[in-house]
């Protein structure tokens, strides 16, 4: 796995580093929230390790943003000292997958991580290739291409890109958006799907597209069209 380290102690950095590497787990450590975020959308990361206090943005908010940004599939563990249940309840209702302490032991922090692989594996990967005009939508490999050329996008922008696609022509409402793209709604408001939109529209280039439109239909919610088959 590639996991990010979110960590501003570089001794517990480092000493995670080292646990991690050995048993064949690839890390990047980042000491400020920012500069994780600021390069959160460049980078494939299969885990999160995050530390909750940190010297710029609280762990909690780095959380909100990967949940927002990001999606949910990603696996998170929070690290720290703060271990109050209304602490740990708090977290995992923002959609923290696990919860340890900065004194944990390497075949702890170790075990965990393999739980949460293995959780991984229950999803069933999908083979299908949907190609639809220019675009290409390859669902097993996570990768969308517009004239043979790969576009590069977030987890939850291809998520979204994909279910546009599969739904052609059909409005869908922001409120099934979130419920098929981000699965959970409670801490998720209907602006984010907005601003994937926008995003979506600017990586796609359905702005200039003359075959393509993705619409807004008056406050309802979205519709990809096409005269292009």
């Amino acid at each position: 796995m590639y996991i990010a380290i979110i960590e501003d102690d570089p001794s517990q950095a480092r000493l995670m580093t080292i646990w991690l590497e050995k048993a064949g787990h690839a890390c990047k450590i980042f000491p400020e929230g920012q500069i994780f975020l600021d390069n959160a959308n460049n980078e494939q990361f299969d885990l999160l390790i995050i530390d909750w206090v940190l010297p710029d943005i609280l762990g909690d908010d780095i959380l909100r943003w990967v949940r927002n940004n990001l999606g949910w599939e990603i696996p998170v563990i929070f690290m720290t000292f703060r271990d109050s249940s209304e602490d740990i309840a708090k977290i995992l209702r923002l959609g923290a997958d696990d919860y340890i302490s900065k004194s944990v032991e390497s075949s702890e922090l170790l075990a965990r991580i393999s739980s949460l692989q293995r959780r991984a594996r229950f999803t069933p990967p999908s083979n299908n290739i949907l190609n639809v005009g220019d675009y290409c939508v390859d669902s097993s490999q996570h990768k969308l291409s517009y004239k043979g050329q790969d576009i590069k996008l977030t987890p939850k922008e291809f998520k979204l890109a994909q279910y546009l696609f599969k739904n052609i022509n059909q409005l869908r409402t922001r409120a099934d958006l979130l419920a098929n793209v981000w699965g959970r709604n409670a801490e998720i408001s209907t602006r984010t799907v907005d601003i994937h939109i926008s995003r979506l529209r600017k990586k796609l280039f359905l702005e200039q597209a003359t075959h393509w439109k993705l619409e807004s239909v008056s406050s309802l919610g979205y519709r990809l069209t096409t005269n292009q088959v």
